[in-house]
């Protein structure tokens, strides 16, 4: 790289430091003027983890630590944060403190689970979340974390006890409910899971998790055409638009034969991502279905083209367009990449 460029990423880098460095001084100097606790200083931390800013979230629980090193609190959100940023071992020593003075903070317990659970810890992660219920049995959140702990380890019948614990304690919580659900759905119980999608969807409309878990159930079940119809909901709802949404609803019109609907969906992602390989195979599979091979092998020949051979979906795509047109050669030569490629 030459030196300009090296000079310019370091300074972006010192811009970026700069920036979270103003913004963390600046909630110090507001809480000092106001506040000499540092209670204010957590609570803003916490403001900024909720916001997804976990870098200043740790930037302030490092100052409270600093002067006050035992703050169980700071402790525990400063190890959140480590969590966050993929620092798992260093936020359970920051747990461990937290724990070695204070034996009984649920909170602890419960986030060196999740670390646990992360770093495919079994048996501790299981220690701790037991000793998180026993201490806090009607923390809904500690709840709900428990049954996506359990789910996590594969024991739905335990996750959906903690589940069900969780939502008779915050009965309205969608998120909650929604979690459930996809334990449902792992576990066979369809029906169960599109009863609390549904009731997802009365509490909040816009509900997207819940438009997109009862799509993928339908499209298990090979029922298509409601795949499509939930994905039409999950793009019409989802804040911000999502161009992974209209691909998939593109996908379900295709298996459902709803190609000319499916076709200027495909026409209009390629315009915005016109590298994206997948899309040409997409829309060439509306074409194959419509009948319209030579359109199809256009695209299939982009898409062999963007994935530098590499995609198994548009080769055997252009072979079986290839033996359609009376192209034998030309079809076995993909069919024989194929073919190297499961070797």
């Amino acid at each position: 790289m030459p030196s300009g460029g090296i000079e310019k990423k370091f300074s972006l880098c010192l811009l970026a430091n700069f920036v979270i460095f103003s913004f963390v001084a600046s909630s110090l100097l507001s809480v000092s003027a106001s506040s000499p606790h540092k209670d204010d200083l957590i609570r803003e931390a916490e403001k900024l983890v909720g916001l997804g800013d976990s870098n200043a979230a740790k930037l302030l629980t490092d100052h409270i630590l600093w002067d006050e090193p035992a703050n169980v609190r700071a402790l525990i959100l400063r190890a959140r944060c480590r969590l966050n940023l993929g620092d798992e071992q260093k936020a359970i020593v920051d747990l461990d403190h937290a724990l070695a003075i204070n034996s009984n903070y649920a909170d602890a317990y419960f986030w060196r689970a999740q670390a646990w659970t992360i770093l495919g810890k079994t048996v501790d992660a299981k220690a701790d979340i037991a000793k998180a219920i026993k201490l806090a049995p009607k923390d809904a959140e500690i709840a709900s974390g428990a049954g996506f702990i359990y789910a996590s380890l594969n024991e739905p019948v335990k996750a959906i006890a903690q589940y069900d614990r969780a939502l008779v304690l915050s009965p309205s919580n969608v998120v909650t409910r929604n979690k459930r659900a996809a334990v449902f759905a792992m576990d066979g119980q369809n029906d169960r899971a599109l009863a609390d999608y549904a009731q997802s969807i009365k509490l909040a409309k816009g509900a997207e998790e819940a438009y997109l878990g009862r799509a993928v159930i339908f499209e298990r079940q090979g029922l298509y055409a409601q795949a499509a119809q939930e994905y039409r909901l999950l793009c019409e709802n989802a804040v911000p638009k999502n161009i992974s949404n209209s691909q998939k609803l593109a996908c379900a019109l295709v298996r459902a034969q709803q190609l000319d609907e499916a076709l200027p969906i495909c026409d209009k992602l390629i315009k915005i991502c016109p590298e994206d390989y997948e899309l040409f195979s997409l829309r060439a599979r509306c074409q194959i279905g419509k009948g319209n091979l030579q359109k199809a092998l256009a695209d299939l020949n982009h898409a062999v083209t963007l994935s530098s051979a590499t995609d198994k979906t548009a080769l055997s795509l252009r072979a079986s367009v290839y033996r359609s047109l009376g192209k034998i050669e030309m079809a076995s030569t993909d069919e024989a990449k194929i073919k190297r490629m499961a070797e």
